[in-house]
């Protein structure tokens, strides 16, 4: 796949209009690459409402699926004329995607991750930066096509001087479920030159009282922590509980992400991590 500016292209005319009442065809992107090197992909994104009175009750998979025959019947045989391909990217208002598309993101996740090599003489603020596209953004893709749940995913930058990259990731579906068990997970990104990951990671957790996060370095590894509380007194030292490589663990690394954001992470201390759900009750088990 092509990354240069000069092969993707926005708005683009496929066919024009006759002057006579017929309508010509236009795309929103047109990228070089995508699934034949040296041959155009035509992509037409279309947004709809699947929770539209229109729509009764028919499944969201549905729809989606009617949006795509509806792009591929208008844009399917001109851009065969023009030896290209045409991928419908469809997609809800809440973020749900349909199949073209999920297959496209499949698609660009294996691009970037052959071309992973490629920026490791770049300065440690770019490398930190292209991590978070490399090793990052694919599994929280990921975490959004295979679950009913979207992904909030929020950038912080605590500190104006460090060359890595946070981000605050919470569960985006139930708003309710959400208040009264709010779940997040901290993800810190790449290397600073002058502190640990680890204790950079430490100190973001316990400033936002969080329980669980991650350290994702430049070589596609996530590490995965926890705080360990023994007492009430105090939040503990950050353990280490696991490393997993994107390249052969991507899976389990979105199997780890969706477990913790299902966890209630947020109120510290406590004494054990799977007394979480415990913590308001006394000894005879009755609620404090």
């Amino acid at each position: 796949m092509a990354f240069g500016a000069g092969s993707v292209h926005k708005e683009v005319v496929l066919k024009e209009g006759d002057g006579q009442g017929r309508e010509g065809v236009r795309t929103d992107l047109v990228i070089r690459g995508v699934w034949d090197r040296q041959r155009d992909a035509s992509f037409d994104v279309c947004v709809t409402n699947a929770d539209a009175p229109s729509y009764g009750n028919r499944p969201t998979r549905s729809i989606l699926a009617t949006h795509e025959r509806r792009k591929k019947n208008k844009h399917v045989r001109v851009c065969e004329d023009l030896s290209m391909t045409f991928t419908p990217l469809v997609v809800t208002v809440d973020g749900v995607w349909g199949r073209e598309a999920e297959h496209f993101f499949t698609r660009l996740t294996e691009q970037l991750l052959t071309r992973q090599g490629c920026y490791l003489d770049s300065d440690l603020k770019q490398q930190n930066q292209l991590t978070v596209l490399y090793y990052v953004w694919p599994p929280l893709m990921q975490v959004q096509l295979q679950t009913d749940c979207r992904v909030r995913a929020k950038p912080y930058d605590q500190d104006n001087d460090a060359d890595s990259v946070s981000f605050l990731i919470e569960k985006d579906k139930d708003g309710r479920l959400i208040a009264e068990y709010p779940r997040k997970l901290w993800v810190l990104v790449g290397d600073d030159s002058d502190v640990k990951p680890e204790e950079a990671l430490r100190l973001r957790l316990e400033k936002q009282a969080l329980r669980h996060g991650c350290a994702v370095d430049n070589f596609d590894r996530w590490h995965f922590y926890k705080y360990d509380n023994k007492t009430y007194d105090k939040a503990g030292e950050l353990v280490h509980v696991k490393t997993l490589e994107l390249k052969d663990e991507s899976q389990a690394i979105v199997d780890s992400i969706m477990e913790l954001l299902h966890r209630d992470d947020t109120r510290l201390p406590l004494q054990r991590w799977d007394d979480a759900l415990y913590h308001n009750f006394d000894e005879d088990d009755e609620e404090a």
